[in-house]
């Protein structure tokens, strides 16, 4: 079920939400290359993407087996200062002085926000109300107080492999599985920060003839990097697990509930499973994701109804589990997610709310 999730995620994530496409910032690359017609293209690449993600896993898997609580151990104690490094990267990435200052405030206010979430005793899920309110409500809302944008006719037909699978792809797909392998030892770091982190590695500096063609391959394969990480992480979590003991997605704390070891013959176990479900999960997505796109089109007029809807849903799942208390905690965190936003900054700050927390209790 983790696995097709990592998959299949990316379909709901670029279907709701939709701004309209001046607002930049905002705007996922999916929920772009859907306004541009491409949106089962999109949904082909995040599942392309997810596909390198198990099979890099499989190798990455057996050298984290052998090394990975020696390295571990090794670098526990440099982890403030590397937290500390991406959240600085972070600020870096924003192009002027007015919005690195924007993000620097923005971080001590998330980071503030988070601990005083995770600190509350009166909630029971701080993560569900945080994660909700700066990412999914907040990009309904922008989504509603924006002018509604007509979805255009897509085009069904999937890229050729040879056209998608350039030199410059396989260099992101390299650097992805790097970043993701971090993710998955390090804590509070993300899969937008691996990203990030992929993405500075393999942009290069040069002018090319086509600048609008360049940004969309980097476009493409931004969707493809995300998902492969995202897939990749949660793998590898298993042998974080086995080796280091730790538990870095809700998955495998799950596991961690039920027994307090996992074994190298479960392992073996999950992967062998892993590897049987993948082409299943591949093919069922790109039907699933077809259907998706269509209903999608024909629902253009009750896009503001259909996100209003999910944007009420959510609320009354945060105050049924969490009492108004919760409520006043997603309106918070809600408003700084739509901050962004208004600040025209990155939204990679907003996971602050966990890294800061995270640095203090290392510290």
């Amino acid at each position: 079920m983790s696995l097709t999730h990592t998959f299949i995620d990316f379909i709901p994530s670029i279907m709701f939400g939709i701004p309209n496409s001046d607002t930049a910032m905002s705007i996922l690359p999916g929920q772009q290359m859907i306004l541009n017609g491409q949106g089962y293209k999109a949904i082909f690449l995040s599942n392309l993407g997810s596909l390198f993600g198990v099979i890099t896993s499989l190798f990455i898997g057996i050298i984290f087996y052998f090394n990975l609580e020696t390295f571990y151990n090794q670098i526990q104690p440099l982890l403030p200062y590397i937290l500390a490094i991406i959240v600085c990267l972070g600020i870096f990435l924003e192009p002027n002085f007015d919005s690195k200052f924007r993000a620097i405030m923005l971080i001590l206010f998330t980071g503030g926000y988070g601990i005083f979430l995770l600190n509350s005793t009166q909630l029971n899920q701080p993560l569900l109300i945080l994660f909700t309110g700066v990412f999914a409500n907040a990009a309904i809302i922008n989504s509603l107080l924006t002018k509604s944008q007509k979805i255009p006719q897509q085009d069904y037909k999937l890229p050729k492999l040879k056209q998608t699978i350039t030199k410059k792809y396989l260099k992101s797909i390299l650097n992805g599985t790097i970043s993701s392998s971090i993710c998955s030892i390090t804590p509070a770091i993300g899969n937008i920060q691996a990203a990030t982190i992929s993405t500075i590695t393999s942009s290069k500096n040069k002018k090319t003839q086509n600048q609008q063609e360049n940004s969309q391959e980097n476009q493409q394969n931004f969707i493809s990097l995300i998902s492969l990480i995202n897939t990749n992480n949660f793998i590898l979590s298993l042998i974080t697990f086995l080796t280091i003991s730790k538990a870095r997605n809700g998955s495998i704390f799950v596991i961690s509930q039920i027994t307090n070891t996992i074994t190298i013959n479960q392992i073996i176990k999950f992967y062998l499973i892993i590897l049987i479900t993948t082409p299943i999960i591949f093919y069922l997505t790109l039907k699933i994701g077809k259907f998706a796109i269509k209903k999608l089109s024909k629902l253009t007029k009750q896009l503001k109804q259909i996100n209003f809807t999910l944007l009420i849903l959510l609320t009354i799942q945060i105050t049924y589990l969490e009492s108004y208390f919760g409520l006043l905690c997603l309106i918070g965190a809600t408003l700084l997610g739509y901050l962004t936003i208004i600040l025209n900054i990155k939204r990679i700050h907003l996971l602050s709310a966990l890294i800061i927390p995270t640095i203090i209790n290392l510290i």
